[in-house]
């Protein structure tokens, strides 16, 4: 099996013509780390797992809050 068959990759096109790529694997990483240092604290416990098999990080940072946790 070569790399492309192991590496779900997602693209993002964007309207100004630019787009970004990501694998399944960034995204459950970055989902466990945030699940992992985040699961005590009380601002963010109702959003809090995210589903690393959906698009769930990326809808529950809309607001900022998450985000500003992240940083």
């Amino acid at each position: 099996m070569d790399n492309l068959n192991k590496i779900q990759a997602l693209k993002v096109e964007k309207g100004d013509g630019f787009h970004h790529t990501y694998s399944q694997d960034e995204v459950s990483s970055f989902c466990d780390h945030i699940n992992y240092y985040l699961r005590d604290d009380k601002d963010v416990a109702d959003i809090l797992p995210l589903d690393p098999d959906t698009n769930d990080m990326f809808v529950k940072v809309g607001d900022g809050i998450l985000l500003c946790k992240i940083i």
